[in-house]
Order: structure tokens, then sequence, then C-alpha cells
């Protein structure tokens, strides 16, 4: 029970350096907390799973206790629910208040018309190049079907994702005290930005990721390889940051199952990137992805020249890079972003000597988990660029490497003789 309140702890440490540090540490100090409480969670994590390659306990059938806790975990959802219907009416305007949503607008309606859609979009402002990957925007045809904001249908995304987390999770556990924790922490997530004085969720549509990680999470903490699929295609075609660890899991994924369904796998992975984005976006419009690219790296210049609330976060450490570098900011932009590649170098060469000198104790899909983790945490806070919400995807995987750690500690302290086997 001691192991999981720490953990617990650092989970909330961590919400809290995101959403409120700043305020008390300041831009230039709250980075350093927020990502050292971030490697510590990864480190236990990896001690955790280390040595431990059992398949977890699970009851195989919901106790009534169990019923309790599902049922708690949706009625929080549901007031939830109802707290982001008031926030998102406050902020009805979401073509003045944002520059997201009118791009995802954008890109759907033209692709409803049949036209290519990746082409400059036009708000009140200025004129966005629209990065937006396919998964992230069709979800706009179920706001157009339905007459829901488009935000509340990010959300039920989000919720049903939770729903199927806690459905699956909540049997491996034994005590009330870890059922508890299990349900509490996902619902803190969505709370902790409704808090937020910035008002994160109101202003994007970062929901729809979130579940599409949680599901890829889901189907890494069960072992499950079709689910993991199922979560590296939904992850792919909705944000390319998956792309810098995939070559570290498909040689993990190489290595440990059977050829054919390694070839499964990737397969179903190339076609789908084929029929939902090369086919039917990428033939038709071949430079919308560069030109995208070039547009991304055009805004990480200007909140390094003129504008920085990103900066005002406190999230990242791109104003620590600012300073360091020297040159114009197209230059110091250009250097950190060497440094964030080489950290994504460094992670996949690190994960490859990490695992081969520990193959024997740890479960590959457990390693693969917290190799995701890490690379998400440094692909966004050492990047040049980094809005808050991006961490909201980051946050659900830290709340499976809990839920990991408080299932290993528990079964700890079991009897061997009711451990599940290899």
């Amino acid at each position: 029970m001691r192991k999981s309140i720490i953990i617990f702890l650092l989970f909330i440490g961590q919400l809290y350096f995101c959403i409120w540090g700043r305020y008390l540490f300041g831009i230039y100090l709250n980075p350093f907390f927020l990502f050292s409480i971030s490697t510590l969670i990864a480190g236990i994590y990896f001690h955790s799973v280390t040595g431990n390659i059992s398949k977890p306990r699970s009851s195989g059938r919901y106790t009534r206790v169990d019923l309790i806790f599902l049922m708690l975990l949706a009625v929080s959802l549901i007031v939830s629910f109802v707290l982001y219907i008031s926030l998102f009416k406050k902020y009805n305007g979401t073509y003045i208040y944002s520059d997201i949503i009118p791009q995802i607008d954008a890109l759907y309606d033209r692709f409803a018309r049949g036209e290519q859609p990746y082409y400059p979009v036009t708000p009140p402002s200025h004129s966005p190049f629209p990065v937006y990957m396919p998964l992230h925007w069709l979800p706009v045809g179920l706001a157009r079907m339905s007459g829901l904001d488009l935000r509340l249908i990010g959300l039920i995304m989000l919720d049903i994702t939770i729903v199927i987390y806690a459905l699956f999770l909540i049997k491996r556990f034994n005590t009330i005290w870890s059922k508890a924790l299990i349900i509490i922490m996902p619902v803190l997530i969505p709370v902790a930005f409704y808090l937020s004085p910035t008002v994160d969720l109101t202003l994007n549509f970062e929901t729809p990721i979130a579940a599409y990680y949680l599901i890829l999470g889901i189907g890494l903490y069960r072992r499950n390889i079709w689910m993991t699929t199922l979560g590296i295609i939904c992850c792919l075609m909705s944000r390319y940051t998956l792309f810098f660890w995939l070559p570290l899991f498909a040689i993990l994924l190489w290595v440990n199952i059977p050829r054919k369904q390694n070839l499964i796998v990737w397969a179903s992975v190339i076609a789908a990137i084929f029929l939902i984005y090369i086919f039917p976006f990428a033939l038709r419009a071949p430079t919308a992805f560069l030109s995208g690219i070039k547009y991304h790296n055009g805004a990480a210049i200007g909140q390094w020249t003129y504008v920085s609330d990103t900066f005002d976060l406190g999230i990242y450490f791109a104003p620590h890079m600012k300073a360091i570098f020297s040159g114009d900011m197209e230059h110091r932009v250009l250097c950190a972003r060497i440094v964030q590649a080489s950290v994504m170098l460094f992670l996949f060469f690190g994960g490859l000597f990490s695992y081969r000198r520990i193959r024997a104790k740890v479960n590959f899909y457990d390693f693969a988990l917290g190799s995701l983790y890490l690379v998400m945490l440094c692909f966004y806070m050492i990047g040049p660029l980094t809005y808050r919400y991006y961490f909201l995807p980051l946050f659900f995987i830290t709340v499976l490497l809990c839920a990991r750690i408080i299932e290993n500690s528990e079964a700890d302290g079991l009897d061997p003789r009711y451990r599940h086997p290899v």
C-alpha cells in the first residue's frame, strides 16, 4: 500500500507541475520539476516490471466491489461531462478563441465536398496550413451527423475509452484501495484540465488523440497484439509523434512473436496508412505533409521571436534552449530540433541496449509501454514548440504505468501459490 500511495502522489505531482507549477516555481525552474517527477515515475515503473514477467492476476469475473467502482466511475464521468458542457457553452465562439477547430472543420468540410482538403485555411487572423492527420479531423463527421458540439464528440470518445480501460483493469486488483486508485486517476485528468486557468480542452480537439493513445496503452498493458495494432493505426493516423517509437517496437515485436503475426501486424498498419492517408490525400497533394511541417516550424519560430505564450506555461525546455543557442531565431529553432532528434535517437538505441540486457527479466510489452511513455515525454518537453494540451495523451499513459506499478506491488504481497505462471 505504501508504494501505491507514493506512485499516486507522483501522478498528482505530474499533473500539478504541468498545470499550476509555474505559479510557484516560474517558467524556468518548473520544467525541471515536471521532467524529474515524470522520469521518476518511469524509473519506478521499469524497476517494477523488471523481474516480473508473469501474467498479472485476474479474477475472471466482476465482483460486487468492481461493479460499485464501475458505477462510481460512470457517475464521475457524467459529472465531468456536464461540467464541460457548461464550459463549452461559455467558450462557444471557437472560431474567435481558437485556430485549431476552424482548421479541423475546414478539413472535414472540404473532404465532404470531395475536395483535396490540405491547403491553407483562412480563420479571422491568419492562414495556417493544416498539419492534422485524417483520424484527428474525421470525427467531425460524427458532430455533423449528431448535431453535437465537436468538443463533446471528442469528450465522448475519451470517456468511452476510459470505461473500456476500467472494464479491462478493475478485475486485476484485489484491494479496495487499489481499485479506487485505478478509477480515480483517469478521472482526475479531465478534472485537472477543467480547472486549468488556460481552459486548454475548450479551444482544441485533443481528446480523440488521448483516446487513441489510451487504446494503444491498454493493448500494451494487456499484452494483446491486436488491440495494440489498432492503437498503433489510430495514433499514427492522428499524430505523427508515434513514428519515433515505432522502430523500437518493431524490433521488440520481431524478436518476440511469430513471423506470421509480425507480417499480419505490419501489413495491417501499412494497409491502413495507404487507405486512410496516402490514397485519399497524399497522392492528391504530395507536398501537403512537408508544407504542414514547414508551417509548424514557422509557428515555432514565431513563438521564439514574437509571442511567448507557450514559454509562459513553464512546461518545456524551449526557453532554456533559446537562451543557450545563438544566432537568429530560425537557427535557434533548428538547433532545438537537432537536440530533440538526438534525444529520440538516444531513446531508440538506449532502448535496444537496455532491452538486450534485461530481456530475460521483462515482458517486451511492458518494456514497450515504458518506452512509449519516455518517447512522448521527451518529444514534448525537449521540442521547440509544445502546447499544454499535448500532455493529455501522455497523462493517460502515465495512468497505465502507475496501474502496473500498483498491480505488481500488490502481487508482491501475495502468497506465491496464487500467482499466475508465465
